[in-house]
Order: C-alpha cells, then structure tokens, then sequence
C-alpha cells in the first residue's frame, strides 16, 4: 500500500467539505474501478462506543503546504475520534511513516489482528491511554506483538533497536519498522482490534497524529533498501536524515544515497529535484528532475529492459560510472527530459569481457531532448578485461561504449 497526502488526485473529499478526506487512494491506482490496490476510507458506521455517549468516525483534514510546501492529512489531537479504515493489507513486513507527532502521535498503525500499542513515557511504568504524548515509545515492550517488538526500528535512518526505548520527537521524521512476521493492517490513526469491554476503535484510541506518506511492503527489505526509501521519503519531504524537524529545505544527505530500481519499479517524484549520490538499476523515473554524483549500470537478458527518466539529468564533476557487465546485456540509460555532464569521472566496467566487439549503448536523451557537457577525453576508464581496451565516445545524443584490440606496437629505430 503507497499512499501519497501530496498527490491530489488520490484523495477523496467529502461533499461540501473541501478539505474533509474521506477516501485515500494508493498511488498507483489510476483507475479504482480496474485495480485492486488497498484503499483507505471513512467508516461511518463504526462507532466510536468506547467513550461514553455515541459518536461515529470523522475524517481527517487535508493541511496543503504543511510540509515544506506540500500537503499531509491531519487526523486531530489524540481522542479526537478521527480515522481511516483499510481494506486489508496483507503479510505487512517492511512499513515506512512520514509522521508528524505535534499532537503525540497517536497509534502509529491499526490491526484487527495485531496489537500495535505505544509504550509508557519514561518514568510512566504503564501506558497510560488517556495521555499519548510524543514521549510514549514507539513500541511497548509489555503489549505490542511479538512482530513489531522483536522487529527493528528506524527513525530518521536510524536504526533505534526494537522501538521499544524510542519516543517520537514532537514534529515530522522518517519512520521504519521491519517486523519478524507478516502483520495485517486496516486502520491508520487507531487501534481496531476489539477490547472486553468495548471496541478499541473509538474515540479513546483514535487520531493524534499528521500523516505525509505511508508506504507497506510485504517484503523484508535489506539494510540497504530500507536507508534507500528512507533517504528518498526524508529529501522528498524535505527533512534532513537524523533530524526529523520538518522546518529544513534542505536534502536528507542526498549526496551519500544510492538508489537502484528494481526491475519493473516505476518512482514518482511529484515534480521535485534530487540530488543522489549514485542512481542505477532498471525501471522508470517520472515527474521529476534528478542530479547524481554517479551511475550504476546493471545487465539483463531482457532486450526491452532500460533505466529510463521522464524528467532531465545532470551528472556533476567527478562522478562515478560503474558498468556491471553480465550475462544479458548492458541496461541503457534513457532520458527524455536531457542529459547534461558537468565535467568528467571514472568509468569501472566489471565482466568487462562479456561485452561484444562492438559499441555498447550506455545512455541517450531520446524524444526530441539533447545530451550536452560529454567530453569522452574527460574520462578514465578502467576495466576488467586485459585483452581490449575501453574508452567512451559520443555519437549524437548517446554515449557509448567501446571496446578495441590492444594491438602490437612495433618501435623502428
């Protein structure tokens, strides 16, 4: 599940209430009435039966701009009986928060079938339900599953251990959490499960918290994975990585991400600009403008396979370029938005003996744009294979590739 407060189209608001969300659409789903993405809505037909007197669910509100200049859903003061249900999300493993704790943060995330409590504020030696503050732990080492307490937590990039020990910090951060097994998910902002003495998704476990993004995957990702989307969550939102004030404009150490697509991944940008420290892999980069410090190239056997960006790139002085040759093909990149190179860098091919006698594509502007700044004399190229060399050359708008004979150098005196 992807849910984005700063794409538009995926809200749904509540008649006469413009800012009123009612439905909050994955990302990626274009057309509800083709896909099966989750999909988070209002309840009202759920009370809130936990508190005394009858209240049905209310929606959050849409804040535009609060984050560095775009929106997020703000679900109220803790006990404020707003919230969004669900439909289930499945064999949760990996899930990424950017959250705002102004208002304590109420409940990172709700479960039907998993319980997701906070923990006590230190020097508390209970949790205490009345009083959520950002001083409650992440996690509580006594009630959460096993799940989540035995998991690894991440704040700002972080690792911060099970996130038993962790409070939030009062603003905007980047939260992670990998759990030990798959949870379902079917709430935001509220406990769903049910209590003995009454549903635990009423006013009393509800709201207290501003939501920018929520990303759920149903795979374990690495160490590396999880600093790669934290990285890119922190510079999308514009929070710097261990701060998490939410009041910078700055990156998230942009310089010292590498971002590899895997294949059939396609990232939205939103229309923003990035600067990363080495981009790679095979997939789709659309609406937005990237500049790198370095390339990675990868191989596949799939002849269509390509590392493609909609919007423009910029290679900065000095970069790094690294070809992984393998059993396919070298994986092109292609920009429609311009390719522009700053000055020169270091190009390291690797299988270096696999590529054929013949230039190899590594990137083009294509559809109509222009490649600019490539001087070929600018880079040192280094590979693996001793029996040819390498150098690069610019033909049009692409770049390439090529491998040539050492030869037989004969001195005549």
């Amino acid at each position: 599940f992807w849910a984005d407060a700063s794409r538009g189209p995926s809200l749904v608001f509540q008649p006469g209430s413009p800012n009123a969300v009612i439905g909050w659409r994955d990302a990626r789903d274009t057309d509800p009435a083709v896909t099966n993405y989750p999909y988070a809505f209002l309840n009202p037909f759920v009370p809130n039966n936990k508190a005394s007197g009858y209240r049905t669910a209310l929606p959050p509100t849409l804040e535009p701009a609060a984050l560095n200049g775009r929106a997020v859903l703000d679900f109220g003061a803790w006990r404020s009986g707003q919230w969004l249900q669900i439909t289930p999300v499945e064999n949760a493993r990996t899930i990424f928060w950017v959250l705002g704790s102004q208002q304590g943060g109420g409940l990172l995330m709700g479960s039907s079938a998993h319980n997701l409590i906070r923990g006590p504020a230190p020097g508390t030696p209970a949790m205490d339900e009345a009083n959520v503050t950002c001083d409650c732990m992440i996690w509580n080492a006594q009630w959460s599953d096993d799940a989540v307490r035995l998991g690894e937590t991440f704040t700002n990039g972080v690792s911060v251990g099970t996130g038993t020990s962790t409070p939030l910090n009062g603003g905007y951060q980047v939260i992670a959490m990998r759990t030990t097994a798959g949870l379902k998910i079917d709430g935001l902002a509220k406990d769903m499960r049910v209590l003995p003495d009454g549903h635990a998704d009423g006013v009393n476990r509800s709201g207290g918290q501003k939501l920018a993004e929520l990303l759920i995957y149903d795979d374990v990702l690495t160490d590396i994975e999880v600093l790669q989307v934290g990285t890119y969550l922190a510079t999308k939102w514009g929070l710097a990585s261990g701060d998490g004030s939410g009041t910078g404009t700055g990156g998230a150490s942009a310089a010292l991400m590498t971002l590899t697509l895997r294949e059939g991944t396609e990232l939205l940008l939103g229309g923003g600009e990035y600067e990363l420290g080495t981009f790679g892999g095979v997939g789709a980069v659309s609406d937005g403008t990237l500049t790198v410090n370095g390339i990675r190239q990868v191989s596949s056997e799939n002849p269509t396979a390509e590392l493609s960006l909609a919007g423009p790139l910029t290679v900065n002085d000095s970069a790094t370029w690294h070809v992984a040759v393998g059993a396919g093909s070298v994986v092109p990149l292609r920009t429609a938005g311009g390719l522009t190179f700053m000055g020169g860098g270091t190009v390291t091919i690797t299988g270096a003996a696999a590529l054929p006698d013949e230039p190899a594509l590594l990137a083009e502007a294509v559809d109509g744009a222009s490649l600019s700044g490539f001087t070929a004399g600018a880079w040192t190229v280094i590979a693996d294979d001793t029996g040819r060399q390498m150098r690069l050359v610019a033909d049009g708008n692409a770049v390439y590739v090529v491998p040539s004979g050492r030869g037989t150098v004969i001195l005549v005196r």
